[in-house]
């Protein structure tokens, strides 16, 4: 856990272990190898795990024991994989914040020769793990519908994007350097979209004959190969600073689930972007603030128009600030919707 995590929460900040080797002397030998075969099979032949992985009776007292002393309002569950913890909180408003959606999640990967992911479980399993709450939080409009459909209606469902109040800006006072930036983590799909943009996206700007400068933030540095024409920033200290020397951010992310974080929060700083549909799915509106493409082609020139157009860059940034307002106020007001107790 960070410093700056246990600064700001000082001591309203609880952190609750269970001791690494885990006994089994009160369970019989039977127990223990159906439990081991169940988890191998899971693995094996569905690649789903039980929704209650992370559950361990033995945190219960100590949460029921904090539950006693202040009388929690809300609780939010971070994840439907620690929802088991919710019945901890009998009289409290109970939340999931979901996420992402995980009902056979490494179908999706499978499909695409992508590492399999860790966290995925059944749609039956999702749905238990739903309906332990009083209201579910989805992180972008598709995933909302899922929910509501796999809830069949048995509990409030609402989007809640990434909630951020953005920084107004002079847009006569913002300079333009032909800095493009790719900002991401060292997942499958990142790694995916950074060798589309090294021999699909970038040989298409060379041969425009603009000047260009290209950087790649993020873990994802620590699992590429580096080019010389481009800079690295492996470990980002002040993501103000990153973004305030790039001009235009670019994600051809056509592949994984839940919110792209990295597009919002581009939008979050004002800064043009160039993505795949993809990086936007189940955000609405977004059409007016960003130049959105269906493939590398596509993005190519939507990337070299914004380089030389002055008055797209104008139109588009024109488009951000209508759209920070209104996604801002949009989540806020479902925010407060869902943990309305009256």
């Amino acid at each position: 856990m960070s410093d700056e995590t246990k600064n700001y929460w000082g001591d309203r900040l609880f952190s609750l272990f269970t001791p690494k080797k885990i006994s089994w002397k009160k369970h019989s030998l039977f127990d223990k190898i159906v439990a081991r075969l169940k988890k191998w099979i899971l693995r094996k032949y569905y690649q789903n795990i039980d929704v209650d992985t992370l559950y361990d009776q033995r945190l219960v007292p100590a949460i029921e024991k904090i539950q006693a002393t202040y009388s929690f309002d809300i609780i939010i569950s971070e994840y439907i994989f620690m929802s088991g913890y919710l019945k901890c909180f009998p009289e409290s408003h109970k939340l999931i914040d979901t996420h992402d959606v995980f009902s056979n999640r490494f179908k999706i990967f499978s499909q695409q020769n992508i590492a399999l992911p860790l966290e995925s479980c059944s749609s039956t399993d999702e749905r238990k793990a739903l309906l332990r709450a009083n209201a579910v939080i989805a992180i972008q409009n598709n995933d909302k519908d899922y929910f509501k459909k796999l809830t069949q209606g048995k509990v409030p469902v609402a989007t809640v994007g990434y909630l951020y109040e953005h920084r107004q800006v002079n847009l006569n006072e913002l300079q333009f350097n032909n800095t493009l930036l790719f900002f991401a983590t060292a997942t499958s799909w990142n790694i995916s979209a950074y060798n589309t943009i090294l021999t699909e996206i970038l040989p298409k700007l060379k041969e425009q004959n603009i000047e260009f400068h290209t950087i790649v933030a993020g873990s994802i540095t620590k699992h590429i190969i580096p080019k010389e024409e481009i800079e690295y920033i492996p470990y980002v200290e002040n993501i103000q600073e990153l973004y305030d020397r790039a001009d235009l951010i670019i994600n051809p992310t056509s592949f994984g689930t839940g919110l792209k974080i990295k597009s919002i929060e581009a939008l979050k700083y004002n800064k043009l972007v160039v993505a795949h549909r993809h990086a936007f799915l189940g955000v609405e509106q977004v059409e007016q603030a960003v130049s959105l493409a269906s493939n590398s082609k596509e993005m190519s020139q939507a990337i070299i128009e914004l380089l030389s157009s002055v008055s797209t860059r104008d139109r588009l940034r024109a488009g951000i600030a209508n759209f920070n307002q209104s996604y801002y106020q949009q989540n806020l007001n479902s925010l407060k919707k869902l943990t309305s107790t009256s």
